[in-house]
């Protein structure tokens, strides 16, 4: 064999190794804890277990992420109790303290049509958000709703449901910022229920005349 071919091919062999351990390098450089599911987030609860076990992602982008998440704190031998952890950037502080600032008005919002906050704040410096998982499909989701037109009776009684839970809403200070058929979703109870409120809640000062 060619002392020269036989170089030009070890030459080869190291570059390709140098690009394979380059692409590993940045993918570790990129890669975040979430990508592998399921991951234990949260404060400690028991036995040293975090209190979420986060199972599915429902949601990943540049604004925020979310999971499907087992909350232990409310699950028992017989039964897990589905939340979402809705996560926001770590360097998007302004969001981070409006948001856990605001999750405690909307935590008092006592509504079947507005999705129920039960925890926030910040873990490992990830601010996050807790609320009931509803299971269901949203209005986009539904196939009575594409074949449009809904029947008149069951298209007055979603718009009823939305309007009294952003009116509680409202009476608690919070807007939801982001209203739309992918936010509205079809309970097993048949009702319509108001989600995602963590990515777009905000105070606002009441007007006694308005």
């Amino acid at each position: 064999r060619s002392p020269h071919l036989a170089s030009k091919v070890r030459l080869a062999a190291i570059l390709d190794a140098l690009d394979a351990e380059q692409i590993a390098h940045q993918q570790s450089a990129t890669e975040s804890p979430f990508d592998h599911l399921p991951y234990e987030f949260g404060p400690v609860w028991s036995r040293n277990e975090q209190r979420y076990l986060l199972v599915e992602r429902l949601l990943g982008g540049r604004r925020a992420s979310a999971f499907r998440a087992i909350d232990r704190a409310r699950s028992d031998s017989t039964r897990s109790h589905m939340v979402v952890v809705k996560m926001l950037p770590k360097a998007d502080h302004t969001a981070a303290d409006w948001t856990i600032a605001e999750a405690s008005r909307l935590a008092r919002v006592d509504c079947p049509h507005v999705c129920r906050v039960v925890d926030a704040g910040i873990s490992d410096g990830d601010p996050y958000l807790v609320t009931d998982y509803v299971a269901g499909s949203t209005l986009l989701q539904l196939p009575s709703v594409a074949a449009f037109p809904l029947p008149a009776d069951r298209a007055v009684s979603i718009i009823l449901d939305v309007a009294r839970g952003l009116g509680l809403a409202h009476t608690a200070g919070v807007r939801h910022l982001d209203i739309h058929p992918g936010n509205v979703v079809m309970s097993a109870a048949g009702c319509a229920v108001l989600v995602d409120f963590g990515l777009g809640v905000h105070t606002f000062e009441l007007d006694e005349s308005s």
